[in-house]
């Protein structure tokens, strides 16, 4: 079996526990960020900070997939007409 990783879990909890916000208190209170910081022996803060962090990359490479779609969207409807 695989030993878990920090940053995993840390990935993990910004891609599927209440992804939408980046609130950090709200990201703090998470059961699954007190879980990853029991396990990993840091405290809910410093996970929260982490999850924050992974959360920020995360929507910027989300806006910019959606941006280079809506631009190549927009390439294809000019060549149609």
């Amino acid at each position: 079996m695989k030993r878990p990783s920090y940053r995993f879990a840390v990935q993990w909890i910004a891609g599927n526990d209440n992804s939408s916000t980046l609130d950090l208190q709200a990201i703090e209170q998470s059961v699954t960020v007190a879980l990853a910081a029991d396990m990993f022996g840091k405290s809910e803060e410093a996970v929260a900070i982490d999850v924050q962090r992974a959360r920020e990359v995360l929507f910027a490479r989300q806006r910019a997939e959606r941006a280079e779609l809506a631009s190549s969207q927009s390439l294809t409807s000019k060549e149609v007409t």
